[in-house]
């Protein structure tokens, strides 16, 4: 309800007035207490899924940082195999969004961890690695399998 109140200058003092919705406007209880009941686990759900969103965005820039502060070949290859659970750096290049540029990033980061006493510049296989890290791969659509128990 609203309560209104106004001065009326005719009968000289405050008056008040209470409105309140029509019939047909007016929910019932129960249904009332229904439409909040769901409205606060909608926003329950959309609460989880936000905060489920955050660390996965925090997991992700806690890994970008780990990878551009990688100190030689070896620590990089070791996160880059890590972060997909990859046994080879090809596996891992294939998984990537770009499998061309991670190929050749691939090739050459084995290069540089497998050539023995050959002079490696770990910043620059950084500055390469970090685009291709950042750039997740597309989600594919699962194969569908007959959900049929028939033999």
């Amino acid at each position: 309800p609203v309560t209104l109140r106004y001065f009326d200058p005719v009968a000289d003092r405050l008056q008040v007035h209470t409105h309140r919705l029509s019939r047909e406007w007016r929910l019932p209880p129960w249904l009332a207490a229904g439409l909040a009941a769901s409205g606060l686990g909608l926003l329950g759900i959309g609460a989880r899924w936000a905060c489920r969103a955050h660390a996965r965005w925090r997991t992700r820039r806690a890994y970008l940082q780990q990878i551009a502060q990688a100190g030689d070949p070896q620590s990089l290859r070791r996160l880059l195999l890590a972060d997909g659970g990859h046994r080879t750096l090809a596996e891992w290049a294939t998984a990537s969004a770009r499998p061309e540029a991670a190929r050749l990033f691939a090739t050459a980061l084995d290069a540089a961890c497998f050539a023995g006493d050959a002079p490696h510049d770990a910043s620059t296989l950084r500055q390469i690695a970090l685009p291709l890290a950042r750039r997740r791969p597309t989600r594919r659509r699962r194969p569908t399998f007959a959900t049929s128990r028939r033999s």
